[in-house]
């Protein structure tokens, strides 16, 4: 699957604007998931434009187990090497949360931005309730944000614990 920011596609999600938009690759049948249950998440993917603009994995997740949105983790692979497919170990990446700081929990009081990386083990440490969302339980890879136009990359499966999702 081919996410491109050339121009609008299936993938397109609205968000960005028409003359650069962003698109995913996602799902939303990963809900209810603790993510100390998560032992495996990984995808594939190619960077095919030298731009910093590199596919990265999200999902919306739940610290409270109350399902309202409380943001997003996000994983962004360290720099691909151009014109290769890549594994990507998103488990053994470092992490970080959009929509405000990150809650307080076993070992944090709540003041970390969200833009502190944190590794998935410091995350279920401090969270060990906390789950993919049960009614708004998206799961994507996109590309840009808003990445420039021309940015093209590619996404051939993903694994979430044992089911591999391939796009080819």
């Amino acid at each position: 699957m081919t996410l491109d920011n050339g121009t609008q596609s299936p993938d397109y999600d609205g968000a960005g604007d028409a003359g650069n938009p962003r698109y995913n690759i996602a799902t939303y049948k990963y809900k209810n998931i603790k993510l100390s249950d998560i032992n495996t998440l990984t995808y594939r993917v190619y960077d095919a434009t030298a731009d910093s603009n590199t596919p990265y994995i999200h999902f919306n997740v739940d610290f409270a187990n109350n399902d309202t949105w409380q943001g997003r983790l996000v994983q962004v692979a360290a720099p691909l090497t151009l014109n290769t497919w890549t594994t990507v170990d998103a488990l053994a990446g470092t992490w970080t949360k959009t929509n405000g700081n990150w809650p307080a929990g076993n070992t944090s009081n709540g003041s970390l931005t969200g833009s502190t990386a944190r590794t998935w083990a410091e995350i279920v440490a401090d969270y060990p309730n906390a789950e993919t969302r049960s009614t708004d339980s998206f799961l994507g890879i996109r590309v840009g944000q808003p990445g420039p136009i021309g940015t093209t990359s590619y996404v051939d499966w993903v694994k979430f614990n044992s089911e591999t999702t391939d796009f080819e």
